[in-house]
């Protein structure tokens, strides 16, 4: 590949992730705005793009004359990871005051939720002493008992039964 080929193509590779940077902005400021769990789909983005982006670097860094376009794609990985420490960390302390007592498993990243990370405080508090229901955090709306005694007894009134036997089986493929 000429000298100015290749130039051509490294411009447009620095514009793209330009690009892609403003939209990574974008999308994290509405991301932090409309839910209250770190956003997976920019984590994600950022982990695939760390690994690649330190490959290239490395490649780049290999080739002689290349020390100024390798720098730049160091930066940018070493740019990108301090992103995606900041992006995956909890971000109660922002949440308005009605969302701050949510699970702290909705709260939690990609990778709290992927190595259970999120369990670690009643870890401790279990390994310090014993654990009373007052100690519990709460847990996800969708699974309390309430939510799902009311979503149990609606389907066993819908139900008809013909024995004990089926009124178990067809309650459970209900729910």
């Amino acid at each position: 590949m000429e000298q100015t080929e290749y130039r051509a193509v490294l411009v447009t590779s620095t514009t793209l992730q330009l690009c892609a940077a403003i939209a990574l902005g974008l999308l994290s400021y509405w991301e932090h705005r409309n839910t209250i769990w770190p956003s997976i789909l920019i984590s994600t983005y950022l982990i695939l793009t760390c690994i690649l982006d330190a490959a290239r670097a490395r490649t780049q860094a290999l080739i002689p004359g290349q020390t100024k376009v390798a720098s730049i794609l160091i930066a940018t990985v070493a740019m990108k990871v301090l992103v995606l420490i900041i992006e995956t960390r909890e971000k109660t302390y922002i949440l308005l005051p009605e969302y701050s007592e949510s699970s702290s498993e909705l709260r939690s990243s990609i990778f709290s939720r992927a190595f259970f990370l999120w369990l670690n405080p009643l870890l401790f508090m279990g390994f310090r002493g014993v654990i009373s229901s007052q100690d519990l955090p709460p847990i996800y709306e969708k699974l309390s008992s309430e939510t799902l005694a009311g979503r149990v007894q609606s389907n066993w009134i819908r139900s008809e039964f013909i024995s004990d036997s089926c009124s178990c089986e067809s309650l459970m493929l209900k729910l």
